[in-house]
């Protein structure tokens, strides 16, 4: 890894250890959604998180896939509930654009335009536009339902592509145009919505080229890897800790080979996690991407279940954050494309490379 990379990955973690609490969500369920507007600034802003999740194209930083790799595999360590998958998402739907953007389009607050690509019924293993049609003055007047809509209650704006004709355009619609519906989510640190547009006014950003899904899909791939990765780590951590201070029978339970074994694989599916994001770093091949989410989605989800387990009855509490870990990896899981569909993508594409 690049030095300077290292230096951020560590910063970047230490302000979320110092600052940030995910046990302290659940003190607030059932609330308005909120999170700490000072932190986001703090992670985004001043120690440049929000460069690293920005293309080059668009003023970010020249780290590529590699930097916004390490970006979410911090804050998946760290369980950050703020709405940075949405600014990333944003950028990388204005990159596929391929064109100048207004000002308009990149002034809104980092986090606060959300992107409303799937449809109920193909999530994100099929694309299907809103139905659209002009309105005059470069705008657009569109209709339909978008689903698994990240951080909705938090968004001022959303992105969604709507068809005209022949054309699939990317337009961004104020919150004042559409209907959102926020209900209570598996993962308690990040909301996931559904987004009605009856006839809403929207403002053209630019055409969408033919392989706008499936690149936006490959990114997608790559972060939710990449922070789950960070989740799997924390799990291990978390769990060798506990298995050194709790005593059973006059022992540390660590030294109890069950425990043991716990610990070990959940530090063999670590290993394996990062090898895969390293290989989607290092690919420019969208299918590697998808192999990396359908080995991470299931390895993550396995160390959060494992250390659910190794803290024993403290661990199956309320009041303990190991199940927000469980939640998180749980709802990777419902929202990507299945693991037989990215695996089938992945083997689709090195018959035919």
């Amino acid at each position: 890894m690049r030095e300077d990379l290292q230096a951020f990955s560590e910063s970047l973690r230490r302000a979320l250890r110092e600052r940030y609490d995910p046990a302290a969500l659940l003190r607030r369920v059932g609330a308005a959604r909120q999170y700490d507007t000072d932190l986001h600034r703090l992670l985004m802003d001043d120690l440049g998180a929000a460069m690293l999740l920005t293309p080059e194209s668009l003023g970010g930083a020249d780290f590529g896939a590699e930097g916004a790799a390490q970006a979410f595999e911090a804050f998946g360590w760290a369980l950050y509930d703020g709405p940075y998958l949405n600014h990333a998402l944003h950028m990388q739907s204005l990159k596929l654009l391929e064109q100048e953007e207004d000002a308009d389009a990149l002034a809104v607050e980092k986090g606060k335009v959300a992107l409303a690509w799937c449809d109920p019924e193909g999530g994100w293993s099929d694309f299907t536009a809103l139905h659209g049609r002009l309105s005059g003055s470069g705008g657009v007047v569109a209709s339909g339902l978008r689903t698994r809509v990240f951080d909705a209650d938090l968004a001022a704006a959303f992105l969604a592509p709507v068809r005209i004709e022949s054309r699939v355009l990317l337009v961004l619609f104020p919150k004042e145009n559409v209907t959102i519906d926020s209900p209570l989510s598996l993962d308690l640190t990040r909301s996931c919505g559904r987004v009605r547009f009856s006839d809403a006014p929207g403002r053209v950003l630019g055409a969408l080229p033919a392989d706008a899904h499936g690149r936006l899909l490959a990114f997608l791939c790559l972060a939710a890897a990449a922070e789950l990765t960070g989740l799997a780590q924390r799990c291990l951590e978390l769990s060798v800790d506990y298995a050194r201070t709790r005593f059973q029978f006059g022992r540390p339970i660590g030294s109890f080979q069950a425990v043991k074994h716990l610990c070990a694989e959940m530090a063999c599916r670590v290993a394996d996690l990062r090898a895969s994001v390293v290989a989607a770093t290092s690919s420019e091949r969208a299918a590697t991407a998808r192999m990396a989410a359908a080995v991470c989605v299931e390895g993550a989800f396995a160390n959060a279940r494992d250390c659910i387990q190794v803290h024993g009855g403290i661990g199956f509490t309320w009041e303990h954050p190991a199940h927000l870990f469980y939640r998180r990896a749980a709802a990777w899981r419902a929202l990507l494309p299945s693991v037989a569909d990215n695996l089938a993508a992945y083997l689709t594409d090195q018959v035919t490379a």
